[in-house]
């Protein structure tokens, strides 16, 4: 199974780019590979569940 290392750098102050490593990650688990995901910089906080439920990002699936 390939593997793949999605890193995430942005958080709430630009919604779109924070929430693309988890919809990579998504597509990429559909087709197989087995995935991770680093978060750095400001891209942590939307671990937490009132961020994470609140960020939505421009034409990105909801």
């Amino acid at each position: 199974m390939p593997k793949l290392l999605i890193t995430g750098t942005h958080g709430t102050d630009d919604p779109t780019r924070a929430t693309m490593p988890f919809h990579l990650t998504k597509g990429a688990k559909e087709a197989d590979f087995d995935m991770s995901i680093v978060l750095a910089n400001d891209s942590p906080l939307i671990i937490k569940d009132a961020v994470r439920e609140s960020i939505l990002g421009v034409g990105t699936p909801h």
